[in-house]
């Protein structure tokens, strides 16, 4: 599979270093209510105690690093 993604122009080693770029600069974000790993498809935020009924969307649908074939 690799051989066609580089055969189309596209270079997988260029994209996991880009990858570690967005992480390092998205660890820079973090709170200490944020829940799990970078890298996830969405993301999970502890919401804090007080909210009576608290509404919190994350989404990764534009994560560039999801790859279909």
């Amino acid at each position: 599979m690799t051989d066609r993604y580089a055969a189309a122009g596209v270079r997988l080693d260029a994209a996991d270093a880009a990858k570690r770029r967005i992480a390092a600069l998205v660890r820079t974000t973090r709170t200490p209510l944020a829940l799990g790993e970078i890298g996830a498809f969405g993301g999970m935020v502890r919401v804090p105690s007080g909210y009576a009924r608290p509404v919190l969307v994350l989404s990764g649908s534009t994560t560039p690093w999801v790859r279909t074939s």
